[in-house]
């Protein structure tokens, strides 16, 4: 049995195990590497993953996360929205002559701002030349697209049997049904008595 934590700094009661997992899933949100790094099985993660207290700890972490860093999913839509309807005649300016203006970056707004990728300096036989490049719009209006749902964008997965080939299929009986299930609750009754053992 696993030492008690105090319940000030752990409000929804989690084991030591569960403490270690949170910990560890916020490092890169990979349930199965978090559970190795915590100690535990793969196999333990959906289940971890699974439990109330868990998940209330894994939404305060969050949280606390986007307090210290300030970043928030409004920053991030905005972000996109600066790229993805910048337009180029915010940072320059032409005349019909081929003249082209640069605005200088003291007259831009943090959306104008955003919105260019590179700034460069380009020697030529006139003298230097500034080359303005913008960020790519498409990719930002597509990131806009699928948070709005404007689109219906569809996901698509392939399955391929062994070496890329055709999937095999096996027509099971029903006492072979019955005893995949036994196993599949057999697993799951284990990993339960392992998390309760530890924690």
């Amino acid at each position: 049995m696993g030492m008690k934590i105090p319940r000030k700094g752990n409000p929804h009661r989690l084991t030591e195990n569960q403490l270690r997992f949170c910990e560890e899933y916020m490092v890169d949100h990979n349930g199965d590497q978090a559970a190795v790094r915590a100690g535990l099985s793969k196999a333990s993660s959906v289940a971890m993953r699974e439990r109330q207290n868990v998940q209330l700890h894994l939404e305060d972490l969050r949280a606390a996360q986007s307090a210290r860093t300030e970043v928030t999913a409004d920053r991030v839509l905005q972000e996109y929205a600066r790229i993805g309807f910048g337009r180029v005649d915010q940072v320059c300016s032409w005349d019909k002559f081929g003249n082209l203006t640069t605005k200088a970056s003291d007259d831009m707004s943090e959306s104008d701002l955003a919105a260019i990728a590179t700034v460069q300096v380009v020697p030529s036989e006139f003298g230097n030349a500034i080359k303005v490049t913008m960020h790519p719009k498409k990719p930002a209006l597509d990131k806009l697209s699928d948070h709005l749902g404007i689109c219906g964008k569809t996901s698509r997965t392939e399955l391929t049997g062994e070496g890329g080939g055709p999937i095999a299929f096996q027509t099971l009986d029903t006492a072979s049904l019955k005893r995949a299930a036994n196993l599949v609750l057999l697993e799951k009754d284990r990993v339960d008595e392992a998390e309760e053992a530890n924690g």
